[in-house]
């Protein structure tokens, strides 16, 4: 057996908080599974001494599959199971089909356990990437009904809806933020490529350039005698954001989340989550007491996860979801009555489905007015910072020819 040694991990606990400590483990895979034991999830282990944990915990490396990847496997698993395959060809296909790598690596060793007698939730939790508490739930539901094919494409339905949602939120903003690049490449080309020549004529002639002139172009020189600084600037605010979002992340997210539009924008996002989390819990036959805590893990937002698992705690005190949900202020009340509706009927999965629809419309509307609304002022303030630059010099020239003349 080998030796334990000291492991120093950065994990984050259910409340969303960053927690920092040692632990005494085997190997990183023991230690990591140790602490998810212990309700953390980890974000960075290293042996301890290193620094890598205290100082560059932003810098860790990727221990879990895009939700992409996943959405593929479930995909093909769906359609292989649903074909009478026998779930350890199932995934043996998989693998051998699979392109993505790490994929293909995660498929094989899961494989290898389930061909060693484990079921599918086990070999899934024991791997090295973490995979999404959703899949674990669904799988286990399906482990539970026997209904691998059905479990599945539902499975795959979900990520998939998710991943479109987060494609069109990225659409929309493409746009504004290609815009933001070409207004600051053209200020560059200017400064480097035009206001130059501007210098040269004033000083070769000796005359004294209006006030804007001379702040214009005293700009143009200080992009370029400071342009090495652009990386540097960008690469400390990447480490400021990840740092704050790290020592600072509830205040920000308070501060987010009261904000008028911003806040409601984001909490519908966060919502919209949690609805189709719990969904397609509940239609695949989960319980919902069991169903409630994977679903809030789906909340990125740690004050509306404390919300969602404050109405999970009424729900199992033997309160309704909606009225749990609207004394913990966790949704919309468009939300809630959808919810409550889903009780009344018996139909309480469908209804969350349409709920996270719901959301993830209006998420999408506002984005979309975002996008027509930025696209011409963006525009417009791009032909206002070009004009001003050329008629600052313009009249730079204007005021040489009078003094010549």
């Amino acid at each position: 057996m080998s030796a334990e040694q000291s492991f120093a991990y950065v994990a984050e606990n259910d409340a969303g908080k960053i927690v920092r400590g040692q632990i005494d483990a085997a190997s990183e895979t023991l230690a990591a599974r140790m602490l998810r034991t212990s309700k953390l999830a980890p974000i960075d282990i290293s042996p301890a001494g290193t620094d890598s944990a205290s100082l560059l915990s932003f810098l860790h490396k990727e221990r879990r599959l895009p939700v992409s990847v996943f959405a593929r496997i479930t995909r093909k698993l769906s359609d292989l199971l649903g074909s009478s395959i026998p779930l350890r060809d199932a995934l043996r296909l998989c693998a051998a089909q699979e392109k993505h790598k790490t994929a293909q690596r995660f498929l094989e060793r899961v494989t290898k356990r389930v061909s060693a007698g484990a079921v599918l939730s086990k070999a899934f939790r024991d791997d090295d990437l973490e995979t999404p508490r959703l899949v674990n739930a669904l799988t286990l539901s399906a482990e539970r009904t026997g209904k691998f094919a059905e479990n599945f494409e539902r499975l795959a339905d979900t990520l998939e809806a998710g991943e479109k949602f987060r494609r069109e939120m990225i659409a929309q903003m493409v746009y504004p933020v290609a815009l933001a690049i070409l207004i600051t490449l053209t200020l560059v080309f200017l400064s480097f490529f035009v206001l130059p020549q501007f210098e040269t004529i004033f000083s070769t002639a000796g005359a004294e350039a209006p006030a804007s002139t001379k702040f214009v172009l005293a700009a143009g020189a200080a992009v370029r005698a400071h342009w090495q600084l652009a990386p540097l600037l960008f690469l400390a605010l990447l480490i400021g954001g990840r740092l704050a979002v790290q020592y600072a992340g509830d205040d920000i997210d308070r501060a987010l989340t009261a904000t008028p539009t911003i806040g409601s924008l984001l909490k519908k996002m966060e919502i919209g989550r949690f609805c189709r989390s719990l969904g397609a819990l509940v239609v695949n036959g989960a319980p919902l007491a069991e169903a409630l805590p994977v679903a809030a893990e789906a909340v990125s937002s740690p004050s509306l996860r404390r919300a969602c698992k404050a109405a999970e705690k009424d729900v199992r005190s033997g309160k309704y979801l909606s009225p749990a949900l609207r004394e913990a202020r966790a949704a919309p009340e468009e939300v809630t009555s959808l919810i409550e509706i889903g009780e009344r009927t018996g139909r309480l999965g469908a209804m969350a489905l349409k709920a996270a629809d719901h959301c993830e419309a209006d998420v999408s509307d506002a984005l979309k007015r975002f996008a027509a609304l930025a696209s011409p002022v963006m525009t417009a303030l791009m032909g206002l910072l070009v004009a001003g630059v050329i008629a600052s010099v313009m009249i730079g020239v204007l005021s040489l020819n009078d003094a010549i003349y």
